[in-house]
């Protein structure tokens, strides 16, 4: 029995050392209003301007890798349109703001996912999720989720999600 709680107190000592970022700081993520096009005409290929800001209480920089990021727009679960985010660096406790442009691969809209849409938009309003995935060297691989209803006015706050790197 012994032996147990000395390896579970090895796998929390090395934990803490791993992550240096446990309660010492955090990244915030907001979404301004999404100017889209093709989404209520079936004229044209669905496509999205994102602006993603992101603010930092890190003593140190919070940045993506050299990749950059993949920012996808979903709707009803079913991805619509996509983009790339360029590499970016917030510096210890500032801001920066990120824009992505995201489009489809569709010429138009599926005929039964524009009538869904319409009903949305004459009832409560289209409701659009975008998703920001990048890798950070500290905290691995980042999702941010963020949610709003299209032709909204006030910027929308996300949530994030760290799938941190364990080693044990």
């Amino acid at each position: 029995m012994a032996e147990s709680g000395q390896a579970f107190l090895s796998v929390a000592v090395r934990q803490l050392v791993v992550d240096p970022d446990l309660n010492f700081g955090s990244a915030k993520f907001s979404m301004e209003p999404v100017s889209h096009a093709g989404i209520y005409r079936n004229d044209s290929s669905p496509a999205f301007n994102v602006t993603l800001h992101a603010r930092s209480t890190y003593k140190h920089s919070f940045c993506s890798d050299g990749r950059g990021g993949d920012v996808q727009a979903v709707y009803s679960g079913i991805t619509i349109a996509m983009g790339h985010v360029p590499p970016f660096c917030v510096e210890p406790k500032g801001s920066i703001a990120m824009t992505a442009a995201a489009s489809s691969g569709w010429p138009a809209m599926p005929a039964s996912l524009q009538e869904r849409i319409d009903n949305d938009r004459r009832n409560d309003g289209v409701e659009l999720e975008v998703d920001l995935s990048f890798a950070n060297d500290i905290k691995g691989l980042v999702w941010v989720r963020c949610r709003a209803k299209l032709d909204a006015t006030s910027t929308s706050t996300c949530q994030s999600f760290g799938l941190g790197y364990i080693f044990v």
